[in-house]
Parts: structure tokens; C-alpha cells; sequence
């Protein structure tokens, strides 16, 4: 769960 919200808080700061 850690690591999938991680990821998913990556993507976004690549998108922003």
C-alpha cells in the first residue's frame, strides 16, 4: 500500500 501511494504521489508531481 506504501509503495503504490508513493508511485501514485510521483506521477503526480511528473504531471504538476
Amino acid at each position: 500500500k506504501l509503495k503504490k501511494l508513493l508511485f501514485m504521489l510521483k506521477e503526480l508531481n511528473n504531471k504538476f
